[in-house]
């Protein structure tokens, strides 16, 4: 699978660069017109597909990707509209493979509008995996009318999560998923946590 692209792209409303976009291990490159952007999925703070009229490059749809400093870029592949949808799953799973091993995963799936009712019957049938057999502590998922919110929590061992997303059922499932989708999959970064410290008393009692 390619990891170069041929693009055009445009940073913050400027001008459109044509140039080529480098899928690597840790984050983008784009180069174009003299100008180099590197990006680290660190710093990456959103994606979607951009359909708006200001969000499209020469006509076509556009990949936006937002940084977590403000700055927006918009990226469009060059050739078949195919390669877009292509591109941005393949950060999107990129993305994910990084926190594939960390004990607390929160996913964020944007919906399209009038699709909340369609997708809660479809959460309502419950996940693609046995909750109890899975090695999860906890799992959550939560819907608006706009996206909706997978909270995967396995404080006993960071491979869980990892074994979970490569399971065949839950891509099956994902794409039952993909007419209700307004863009790809991102993934939440945890800014503040905090949690009750129980302590045992001479009882043995928490308290």
């Amino acid at each position: 699978m390619r990891n170069s692209y041929a693009v055009v792209w445009r940073e913050n409303g400027g001008s459109t660069q044509p140039g080529k976009l480098q899928l690597e291990t840790n984050g983008l490159r784009l180069e174009g017109g003299g100008e180099v952007r590197e990006l680290s999925f660190a710093d990456l703070a959103g994606m979607r597909i951009g359909r708006l009229p200001g969000e499209r490059l020469a006509g076509r749809p556009a990949l936006v990707v937002d940084r977590r400093d403000g700055d927006s870029i918009q990226v469009a592949t060059v050739g078949e509209v195919g390669a877009l949808f292509e591109l941005a799953e393949r950060i999107a799973g990129l993305q994910a493979d990084r926190a594939a091993t960390a004990r607390r995963l929160v996913v964020v799936v944007p919906l399209r509008p009038g699709a909340r009712d369609k997708v809660q019957r479809l959460l309502e049938s419950g996940p693609p995996f046995e909750p109890e057999a899975s090695g999860l502590e906890r799992h959550d998922v939560f819907l608006t009318d706009r996206e909706a919110v997978f909270l995967f929590d396995a404080p006993s061992s960071p491979r869980v999560v990892e074994r979970l997303l490569t399971r065949p059922a839950l891509w099956k499932v994902a794409a039952r998923w993909s007419a209700y989708l307004a863009g790809p999959p991102r993934l939440a970064e945890a800014i503040y946590s905090w949690e009750r410290q129980t302590t045992v008393d001479a009882a043995g009692l928490a308290t």
